[in-house]
């Protein structure tokens, strides 16, 4: 339910802005999944997280207004600013419903224990259910611009008939689809859903990037995105998103990157309240058991654990 949710109004708001300002505002995910983390009592942000979070506010602010600023000249119908501000709420609400998708698989992966791919597959199987019994039919039923309705199955099940490009088109977007919620699952089972919503936020410039090469390159200006003066300010708002991210990880990297040598620093008394030892690894690893990925999850869950209270004895 919360996906199909958030993707109607993302997909909603998207009408109103471009493809880039839509994939950067997913930024927001990572402020209402730390909300939601804490109010949960799943984590405690320190310093550089939440200096992070407003950093991240900070670029998705700017980013915003780049998209309420962006010259609209070559349009044949500009939109005007609140419908910019609402397609921007739309892409904002989306993120809250799955910030709260992205807790509850965290849970259902970490504290349930279910293994990803049966997550996909449940979330799938539901979905299915739910488009099929009440989402498709009341498309069918209500006034649009489909042949007087707002979405004509019947129409779509043609076009799928009589074209092969379009089954190609659908079958690839299936697969990617597929494999993007796989793939998130099990960041989210090895780490946490907070660190799935930050790499999440890379795609951001590879959309871009991509916009801009229709742009100029494949459709000659036909469809894309233009780079234009408000641009820079959209690049700034980016950058931005991305100094969060570097400031919100900070201590995560820290322990990573110094994990052996703090095991060498620490007594071996306090070693084991700090989650620096190798008994944290292997009770973890038991009760994962015969599920696949066992071994990333008890080091990602031992280093999550030292991660907060290293830090906290050193800044």
């Amino acid at each position: 339910v919360a996906d199909l949710l958030a993707t109607g109004l993302m997909m909603s708001g998207l009408v109103f802005t471009t493809a880039s300002v839509y994939q950067m505002m997913r930024g927001a995910q990572v402020v209402f999944c730390c909300i939601l983390s804490v109010a949960s009592g799943k984590a405690r942000l320190d310093q550089f997280q939440k200096m992070g979070i407003v950093i991240t506010v900070l670029g998705i602010s700017i980013v915003g207004a780049a998209s309420c600023l962006a010259d609209t000249s070559t349009e044949e119908v500009p939109l005007p600013l609140i419908t910019q501000l609402f397609g921007i709420f739309l892409i904002l609400l989306a993120q809250l419903v799955q910030a709260v998708q992205m807790i509850t698989e965290q849970w259902l992966l970490q504290d349930i224990r279910m293994d990803a791919l049966e997550v996909a597959g449940y979330e799938g199987l539901w979905g299915s259910i739910l488009c099929f019994t009440v989402f498709l039919p009341l498309a069918y039923l209500l006034p649009g611009g489909d042949q007087g309705r707002l979405e004509d199955s019947y129409d779509s099940m043609l076009m799928l008939y009589h074209s092969g490009r379009i089954v190609l088109c659908e079958f690839l977007n299936c697969m990617s689809v597929l494999s993007y919620n796989w793939f998130g699952l099990v960041v989210t089972q090895d780490f946490t859903a907070m660190h799935r919503v930050i790499i999440e936020a890379s795609r951001s410039l590879l959309v871009w990037v991509s916009d801009l090469v229709i742009f100029y390159v494949i459709t000659n200006g036909d469809f894309g995105e233009a780079w234009n003066w408000s641009s820079w300010l959209q690049l700034l708002g980016f950058s931005v998103l991305v100094l969060g991210t570097v400031v919100y990880n900070y201590t995560t990297l820290y322990v990573e990157a110094h994990f052996e040598e703090l095991q060498q620093q620490y007594p071996p008394d306090s070693q084991e309240v700090l989650g620096l030892t190798g008994s944290h690894r292997a009770s973890h690893t038991s009760m994962h058991s015969g599920r696949s990925g066992a071994s990333k999850s008890s080091r990602a869950s031992n280093r999550s654990i030292g991660t907060d209270r290293v830090l906290q004895t050193r800044f």
